[in-house]
């Protein structure tokens, strides 16, 4: 390998962690954006109604915040996952290893999660 190559493959990877960092920070912008479904007047619990939620809405609320977090982190886990098989197949194994290892974070959270069904109200 020439050393052209082997430079642009070496300055590929801080590049490939830099897009990694944005993918994690738009899903978390995203899922800290979610509006809720309901119309919250003061703070997340108390409806313009003026009742607390029911035992029903609130958990449906906490359901959709926990497929807006899947999706959200899963698609991320996607692309890391497509881009590490990418450098895989083209012996670009420096670029696998590194989005293996970066993969672990929204794997991390989509696993809290899941299995986390009812995370507390922003």
């Amino acid at each position: 390998m020439d050393i052209v190559r082997a430079w642009w493959r070496m300055a590929a990877l801080p590049a490939v962690v830099l897009a990694d960092a944005l993918l994690m920070l738009a899903a978390g912008w995203i899922v800290a954006r979610t509006p809720p479904r309901g119309e919250p007047c003061e703070g997340a619990s108390v409806r313009c109604a003026g009742a607390d939620p029911t035992p029903a809405g609130w958990i449906a609320e906490m359901d959709f915040r926990v497929a807006v977090t899947f999706w959200s982190f899963g698609s991320v886990a996607l692309i890391m996952l497509a881009s590490a098989l990418w450098g895989w197949r083209h012996r670009f194994r420096a670029l696998a290893v590194v989005q293996l290892l970066a993969l672990a974070v929204p794997v991390y959270v989509v696993a809290l999660g899941v299995l986390s069904s009812y995370p507390s109200l922003r």
